[in-house]
């Protein structure tokens, strides 16, 4: 154990609430408070190699080095992480001062580009990972570094990794592109695989998912039309299934009209539909009529489809597919279903649809629900995730 691994060591703390870690308690309060305990204790950003690497402090960092070049590498602090790491997961953004130059620094002295750390001893976060930030709490709490391009492409002709799919998942909740485009830039192809492990410790295996599939995939269910040009672009494959549905069976399922023809001029080929996969498509894509000819000749296939494809509606309202929440709950999908313990109300918060929202609850959403796994309600939901105009609304239907 080192010597400022104890819980109680203001060394340790500061360094915990400075940097992303991705758990739970990631969040803008608790850089706020690492800022704060510098401010109260300058002397913080000059206690060792990983706190002058996570302040920016370069003139503790360049002593320090000097003083011992091994140090470069050396992991420790909260999170037994090499200097470099405290660098790209800092989100101390202190005035006047990067992390970036830190990096540079570090890497001059022969720092590993590729430095990482396992999270739960299966994903990959490396140094690359760090700098573009976001993820599952989205990226008002886990937001991309300061200098987020910069860094990136400094450890890219550094010798990083274009192939970090945990960097990519973690950006592939919001529209933009730029994470991919840059890692396209630096040599990412359709022939890499995805570098976290799967299956359950202790037998854990290397993924054989390629990472543009996967994308696309993820892409193609989440209405994100460029990424998913983009991908295909570049190489990714639109015939593999993976493991559940082909490319354009996910298209056709997410009612993704134009990147199903996007699709066909690469390659993709059509197939079979069931009804429920046939009602899905019509619902999903908006096409009332087709949906109400489908439910007239068959009238449990709304039921038969909500239990086949229990999603459907959330995927929807996350991607504002206003068309087709309606369309879906015409045909008699239940508007405050739960499937996986949260509402298409709260999917609609989270992501800022506030006409959506608005849709839903026109249509019979209820915004006292509450999930789950937090106890909160959709209106807390899009409060934690940074949209107030859906929170206030939301709030005020109370």
């Amino acid at each position: 154990m080192n010597e400022h691994s104890h819980k109680n060591d203001p060394v340790t703390r500061f360094l915990e609430l400075s940097c992303l870690s991705y758990s739970q308690t990631d969040g803008l309060d608790r850089i706020q408070a690492a800022r704060d305990m510098l401010v109260q204790q300058p002397e913080l950003a000059r206690k060792n190699v990983w706190t002058a690497s996570c302040t920016g402090d370069m003139e503790a960092l360049k002593m320090l080095l000097d003083a011992s070049p091994a140090l470069v590498r050396l992991k420790g602090g909260p999170f037994e992480w090499e200097p470099l790491l405290y660098a790209a997961y800092s989100r101390l953004n202190l005035p006047g001062r990067s992390t970036l130059d830190a990096a540079r620094l570090l890497l001059k002295n022969r720092a590993d580009p590729n430095a990482h750390w396992m999270w739960g001893g299966q994903y990959r976060f490396t140094v690359l990972t760090g700098a573009f930030g976001e993820g599952e709490s989205g990226p008002v709490h886990q937001p991309p570094h300061q200098d987020c391009e910069a860094l990136a492409r400094l450890l890219l002709e550094a010798g990083a990794d274009p192939n970090d799919s945990q960097a990519l998942y973690n950006t592939m909740f919001t529209p933009g592109n730029r994470c991919l485009e840059i890692l396209l830039e630096f040599g990412l192809g359709p022939e890499a695989k995805c570098n976290w492990l799967v299956g359950s410790p202790p037998n854990l295996q290397p993924n054989p998912q390629r990472t543009l599939h996967y994308q696309m995939m993820w892409a193609i269910r989440k209405f994100h039309a460029s990424r998913a040009r983009l991908l295909m672009k570049h190489g990714a494959d639109v015939t593999e299934s993976d493991g559940r549905q082909t490319p354009w069976k996910a298209a056709v399922l997410a009612g993704h009209l134009e990147i199903i023809e996007d699709l066909m001029r690469h390659g993709a080929r059509e197939e079979s539909l069931s009804s429920v996969e046939a009602f899905a498509a019509a619902c999903m894509a908006g096409d009332h009529e087709h949906a109400s000819r489908l439910a007239v000749e068959d009238a449990g296939l709304c039921e038969s489809t909500q239990r086949a494809m229990p999603e459907l509606l959330l995927n929807a309202a996350s991607s504002d597919r206003r068309e087709a929440v309606r369309c879906l709950v015409n045909a008699g999908w239940d508007p405050n279903a739960m499937p996986h313990g949260n509402s298409a109300l709260h999917q609609a918060a989270w992501n800022g649809h506030l006409k959506m929202a608005m849709l839903l609850v026109e249509l019979g959403a209820r915004p006292d629900l509450r999930d789950k796994a937090h106890d909160a309600t959709a209106a807390d939901w899009a409060e934690h995730s940074g949209h107030s105009d859906v929170a206030v609304y939301l709030a005020n239907l109370a």
